[in-house]
């Protein structure tokens, strides 16, 4: 007589990689990203207490200290999740693009020689064609030498933030299962439709070159290896707009305590207008030519570090 086969006998085996939440990897990469994410809205209101604190009590003088203790308190929030998967994964933070042995290194200055020179070029093309003039501040050597300063730290901490949530964990787990650039691709559009929200950016010239500086940002993470360069070049692409040229932005529409002031005084499709310069015609220009220029710029680099 046969044993009739048991409940457990009868249930059907389950395959990781057929799971909806699991692959032979563990937790499938799409809810490692709702989990990044929800870690970092989660910890937001926690690592901005101390820059809360700060501001009520008066503590701060102009936008320029409150926009860099807020976006501080916003890498905090990104870095501290990022850490936590580095050892969930088992995988040094250099694998998300921060090797901080590299940190305001090579990578680093050459990155910000590259955003400074870009900058210079389109300001240079709109002074040639009488679309912007400036005006010198009044601010003392002393003073201009402090909001040179301050303006470094507030544009150093934008692009700490900015560069590790949208290069960092984000790109390289959205890789593993995307490619490189088709995960480029998605998180730069996504991110660009994010950045609809602010009125500014609801400009079609502005909404193409903020997915074309994602994705050439992108470009140098691919060519270097880590977030060093980009970081280096975000930062001086805004620190020269705003402190040295003194041009608004979305984040920053009424600049104080800059070098120069600039009047803007061309149309808009080619200044930029209220939007800054991100919906300029210039601005995807020169991107293009950047991408060239890198490209040319790191190719040896690429092969010898690809070969060993």
């Amino acid at each position: 007589m046969s044993v009739p086969p048991t409940a457990v006998s009868r249930a059907p085996k389950t395959h990781p990689e057929r799971s909806l939440l699991f692959d032979r990897e563990g937790l499938r990469p799409r809810w490692r990203v709702l989990l990044f994410l929800a870690a970092v809205f989660l910890l937001w209101p926690q690592t901005a207490r101390p820059a809360n604190w700060i501001v009520a009590r008066g503590w701060t003088t102009g936008l320029d200290e409150w926009t860099a203790l807020m976006h501080l308190a916003a890498f905090a929030a990104v870095l501290i999740p990022t850490i936590i998967a580095s050892r969930l994964e088992r995988l040094p933070l250099a694998s998300y693009g921060l090797p901080w042995r590299q940190a305001f290194r090579a990578n680093f200055w050459e990155g910000t020689a590259w955003g400074l020179g870009a900058i210079t070029l389109q300001v240079g093309v709109l002074r040639a064609t009488h679309s912007i003039s400036f005006q010198l501040s009044a601010l003392t050597a002393r003073t201009t030498l402090a909001f040179a300063g301050r303006w470094a730290v507030t544009m150093l901490a934008v692009a700490l933030f900015e560069e590790c949530l949208k290069r960092g964990y984000l790109q390289s787990l959205s890789s593993r299962s995307l490619g490189f650039w088709p995960a480029a691709i998605v998180l730069g559009c996504l991110f660009g439709l994010e950045k609809l929200l602010v009125a500014e950016y609801r400009n079609p010239i502005a909404f193409v070159s903020v997915v074309l500086y994602a994705l050439l940002m992108c470009l140098t993470l691919n060519l270097t290896g880590d977030l060093w360069f980009a970081i280096g070049f975000h930062y001086a692409m805004e620190w020269s707009t705003v402190f040295v040229f003194g041009i608004r932005t979305p984040i920053i529409p009424n600049p104080q305590g800059t070098l120069l002031k600039a009047v803007l005084q061309g149309p808009a499709w080619i200044t930029g207008g209220h939007s800054g310069l991100m919906a300029s015609i210039l601005t995807p220009m020169w991107m293009l030519l950047v991408w060239m220029a890198l490209r040319a710029r790191f190719s040896r680099t690429r092969q010898l570090r690809d070969s060993t």
